[in-house]
């Protein structure tokens, strides 16, 4: 018998860098900078389907006019925007973030 050959990483990220306004036909709903990705490790020991080994999520939504969510003043009071990002890594616990802002509200 010979060695068992190593694990495949196989990763990917779909990455929107720009802004879908008037997301899903809602005309004050504006969706900017969305990323998903994950990393799976396959060796012969894998169950099927392999569990994620890194796992990223975020994105950005801004409720308000076209041009409040674009300028983004943060003295203007006609537009709320939320923005969250997290990255999970079993390998590397170091990597481990989550971060989350919303816009000041009235």
């Amino acid at each position: 018998g010979g060695a068992l050959p190593p694990a495949l990483t196989l990763e990917g990220t779909f990455r929107m860098e720009n802004t879908w306004e008037a997301a899903f036909g809602i005309p004050i709903a504006h969706i900017s900078d969305v990323v998903a990705g994950a990393a799976f490790e396959i060796s012969n020991e894998t169950d099927f389907p392999p569990l994620p080994s890194k796992l990223v999520l975020g994105g950005a939504i801004c409720l308000g006019s076209s041009s409040a969510c674009n300028d983004l003043d943060s003295s203007a009071n006609d537009y709320i925007q939320a923005v969250a990002y997290m990255n999970l890594n079993l390998n590397v616990p170091e990597e481990n973030a989550f971060v989350a802002m919303i816009s000041s509200m009235t």
